[in-house]
């Protein structure tokens, strides 16, 4: 008898190790409205830097525990948090578009203003790769106007030749290179404010997804961004590019950034521009991590064109 009643207590204790137990979750996330998906949003287990992105239908596939809160959000949507034990019972993870209160327009007779374009930051090509293996950058970008002008475009550079032999982070490899494949790369244009201590918060000034995607062998992503009515407000703003992944060139699959090798991680190579009398503005992060400083000294090619009223 009393081998019977300990053969059930193990029944019963290994059950609740496996309840226990992470499992994978893979639901499609997809618009309230339209019903259909959408791409590219972030989910994470909150409280942790486990995270993944959804892929261009708004599937996504994350291993966490029943118990664990999932935090849904997309540029241009209300973000969620769902229990994992309620999400494994939904059959699609519902996103509701954000509000977003439009300025009143005035019109007058008067004649359109003559304006003239200009770009503020860091866009030489020539400079130093950096950053390797980070999944986000940011630098500053200070207005000198002092007044909200409009953003017509963004430039943001990049390392072209990504191709290559690197030594890989195997301590037991000593010596030894491996190649590194040059994949086509997913990128999202970001917009943040500043803090107190001067660096980024994370809430996106851009209200719309900007994903581009980068072929190899390229080194400007460019972004029109005439049509979204963004002002550079009268201090700044941070302007941030997202790693989200790599697109396969055999199979045309997108991969998440948190299912890419260290190998694949280290396709995104940023240009810095090295210069001592530039303040150091650029920032870095690794998957839903916190903001840290540029160790490199110089900052990131990224600038961005503004229209100016002529006086």
């Amino acid at each position: 008898m009393k081998k019977q009643v300990s053969a059930i207590g193990l029944l019963l204790l290994s059950g609740v190790a496996f309840a226990q137990n992470a499992s994978v979750i893979s639901k499609q996330i997809i618009d309230y409205q339209d019903k259909k998906g959408v791409p590219y949003a972030t989910v994470n287990v909150k409280h942790t830097q486990n995270a993944t992105y959804s892929n261009e239908q708004g599937i996504f596939s994350i291993s966490c525990l029943p118990t664990d809160t999932l935090h849904f959000s997309s540029v241009g949507y209300e973000p969620t948090d769902i229990v994992a034990s309620q999400v494994l019972n939904q059959q699609n993870i519902l996103l509701r578009q954000a509000t977003i209160t439009l300025q009143e327009v005035v019109i007058t007779n008067q004649k359109p203003q003559k304006t003239k374009s200009e770009w503020l930051g860091y866009a030489k090509r020539k400079g130093n790769s950096g950053y390797i293996g980070f999944q986000e950058a940011a630098v500053w970008i200070a207005n000198p106007y002092k007044r909200p002008l409009p953003i017509t475009s963004v430039r943001c550079i990049i390392e072209k030749k990504r191709n290559g032999w690197i030594a890989p982070n195997n301590p037991t490899e000593k010596g030894k290179m491996v190649k590194l494949t040059n994949e086509k790369l997913l990128v999202r244009l970001r917009f943040y404010t500043k803090d107190v201590n001067g660096f980024p918060i994370d809430e996106d000034i851009l209200k719309q997804n900007e994903v581009a995607e980068v072929p190899t062998d390229q080194a400007f992503i460019d972004f029109d961004l005439r049509d979204l009515s963004l002002d550079l407000s009268k201090y700044g703003a941070f302007v941030a590019l997202e790693y989200l992944g790599i697109v396969r060139q055999n199979t045309n699959e997108f991969v998440p950034y948190d299912k890419l090798t260290m190998l694949e991680k280290q396709q995104f190579h940023l240009k810095l521009v090295k210069d001592k009398k530039i303040k150091d503005d650029s920032f870095a992060r690794d998957f839903w991590g916190k903001w840290g400083k540029a160790i490199i000294p110089g900052n990131f090619c990224f600038s961005i064109e503004l229209e100016i009223p002529e006086e």
